[in-house]
């Protein structure tokens, strides 16, 4: 089983998540998943857990990332700027962007790594994609819900006192 995993990047804390790329992938195609039986069907503990960490005295300020950058980064992402009371049209562009490092990581893959390249090309665009409609949707199946990105964090067992933490970190 995979956990959230500190590491040191530098001076700053970083945090890694591990897990399953497709299941969590599956999260923006089909975002009904979310809130399903009380929380994520996939990954609720290591999202809980790294934003506990990240709420840690000294976590900050952290890097915190996954293989691609989009999945479990996008929802930890999510998670974090939803407890800041962040807009959402900003939590969405925040996501947008990762579109772009996706584009670097296909180039890279493309010349250091032809076989990931042509794996990456041969599974659904979703799973190598970061766009805005996925995010807009998750957000709006967690404000169903839960009511608010925080509803959503605290239903995952994530107490109050973290997310007070985290916001004058």
């Amino acid at each position: 089983e995979h956990r959230p995993r500190q590491r040191k990047v530098g001076n700053l804390r970083g945090i890694e998540l591990e897990g399953d790329d497709i299941a969590v992938a599956a999260l923006f195609t089909r975002p009904e998943c979310v809130g399903a039986q009380g929380g994520l069907d996939e990954g609720e503990e290591r999202l809980a857990e790294a934003l506990m960490k990240l709420a840690e005295p000294g976590a900050l300020p952290a890097v915190f990332h996954c293989a691609a950058g989009k999945d479990r980064t996008g929802l930890l992402a999510m998670m974090v700027l939803g407890c800041l009371d962040v807009l959402p049209e900003y939590i969405i562009a925040d996501y947008a962007m990762t579109e772009e490092g996706m584009e670097r990581m296909r180039a890279w893959a493309r010349r250091e790594y032809p076989e990931m390249y042509e794996n990456m090309n041969a599974s659904p665009s979703v799973f190598s994609a970061a766009v805005p409609e996925a995010m807009r949707r998750m957000l709006g199946h967690v404000r169903e819900r839960h009511g608010s990105v925080r509803g959503l964090v605290t239903a995952l067992g994530v107490d109050e006192s973290v997310i007070d933490r985290l916001a004058v970190s």
